[in-house]
């Protein structure tokens, strides 16, 4: 929409400015939360980007960054082998979220969850275990 209204030659240069100006701003947010999820993959937290792209997705219609979230959600949804990960670093944020709720002792017993079982041999288990050990430390 924006970029219609941009090419709209019955705008006067003051509302060509401010919706070029929103169109940058879009631009840039696009790419800083693709940035963003990008780098939660290489980081092996599937689960953020997963989140992210997700996001991107829904409220970037029409953006070519929704084309590329689509293609990531199927790519991390597909992948078998990260599938744990996903589901460990979904309760890893929902113990923030406890946590963050003042809800400490749920936090610590989500965060227990990631580290033993199935879920103990990730990635995020280790970070899970990292979070445990500064809840302990703050107490």
């Amino acid at each position: 929409a924006l970029k219609k209204a941009e090419a709209n030659q019955k705008l006067d240069d003051t509302d060509r400015a401010m919706v070029t100006e929103a169109l940058a701003s879009v631009e840039a947010l696009a790419k800083a939360e693709a940035d963003k999820a990008g780098t939660a993959m290489g980081e092996g937290r599937y689960f953020d980007a997963l989140e992210t792209w997700e996001q991107l997705k829904k409220h970037f219609g029409g953006h070519p960054v929704a084309d590329e979230a689509k293609a990531k959600i199927k790519e991390l949804k597909g992948d078998k082998t990260k599938r744990d990960e996903i589901e460990a670093g979904r309760r890893i944020a929902k113990a923030l979220a406890a946590a963050e709720a003042g809800k400490d002792k749920k936090a610590v017993q989500t965060l227990k969850t990631v580290t033993t079982g199935r879920l103990s041999t990730t990635e995020e288990a280790t970070r899970a275990r990292k979070l445990l050990e500064e809840m302990s430390a703050g107490n």
